[in-house]
């Protein structure tokens, strides 16, 4: 579904969010929202398969975060021709990018999907029936069915949620059904990280110290796709790495810690926690960067020079 918009300033009255089902005026229930730096020639297919589901139940809205390659360019003005709800705006970064969309969204749950994704229409349908009969629930995330450059990434598995797990890596994809009141609680993504790449993970820590709950739906939700030449750039960063991952753990360092030592204490089935604890522990919160960090690089590298 989507509608003309006019000119007028987009941003929401934040106070009256409401997640009301029966709250038939605030618009469709989800708004999908698709940030969009020149990936044009992903863009289309990313809107039809949102298209597949019923066109009552969302509303899309295209960011172009300041596309200057040509066909993107195109693909845009096309998409304003046939109505479609476009923000323009000059490059403002993957975060400020969704966080614009969510504020002139008028859905009450938000499905971020990024330009060279797709999803199945089962995603909507079921993320609305999890929201709307769980008011504790913040967020409800599926598996992706990966497509491309499949061995260029070692994708996470997945498993019901797991929060000694979620501190040390992140395994919830970005693209999931997010209640909006939970957003706006915690300050929507944050656009402060030195460099992009860790902003979903840092939503996701900052809603569980919010007290929000995760719902885990074992069924493929969404395609995701594999890009080869974006992780071998990424191996190439590794001062980037550093400083997201101190901003990340320097942000939420009282929450990790306090699992990382529940995890200790309790001795459960969790080496990695256990042993990112026991790091912690001794050395401090700089050696769990660099120990992260290294893991990250050892990949990278490794799927780089395959």
């Amino acid at each position: 579904m989507h509608t003309k918009t006019s000119q007028s300033d987009p941003l929401l009255n934040l106070d009256s969010i409401a997640d009301d089902p029966s709250d038939i005026n605030s618009g469709p229930p989800v708004s999908v929202i698709i940030p969009c730096f020149n990936h044009g020639q992903y863009l289309l297919d990313a809107i039809a398969s949102v298209e597949r589901c019923d066109p009552n139940l969302y509303e899309i809205i295209v960011v172009n975060d300041g596309s200057n390659d040509l066909l993107t360019l195109e693909v845009i003005g096309r998409l304003e021709r046939d109505g479609y709800h476009v923000i323009n705006q000059e490059n403002q970064g993957l975060a400020a990018s969704r966080n614009n969309g969510i504020q002139a969204s008028r859905g009450r749950y938000i499905l971020p999907l990024d330009a060279d994704n797709r999803i199945y229409p089962e995603y909507i349908t079921v993320g609305i029936e999890v929201l709307n009969e769980k008011p504790e629930v913040g967020v409800v995330y599926g598996r992706p069915e990966l497509y491309g450059e499949i061995s260029a990434r070692n994708y996470p598995e997945l498993e019901s949620f797991n929060l000694p797990r979620l501190v040390i890596e992140n395994y919830i994809d970005a693209c999931a059904l997010i209640r909006k009141s939970a957003i706006v609680q915690c300050g929507f993504y944050d656009a402060g990280f030195p460099f992009p790449g860790l902003e979903d993970w840092d939503l996701w820590l900052t809603m569980v110290q919010a007290g929000w709950q995760f719902h885990f739906e074992d069924a493929l939700l969404f395609q995701y796709q594999v890009l080869a030449n974006s992780m071998i750039a990424a191996a190439r960063q590794a001062d980037k790495i550093t400083r997201n991952y101190q901003y990340l753990y320097g942000k939420h360092a009282m929450l990790i810690k306090r699992v990382m030592f529940e995890q200790l204490h309790e001795k459960t089935h969790q080496p990695r926690s256990i042993q990112v604890a026991q790091l912690w522990h001794k050395e401090g919160m700089n050696a769990v960067v660099q120990k992260a960090l290294s893991k990250v690089k050892r990949k990278l590298t490794a799927k780089s020079s395959s």
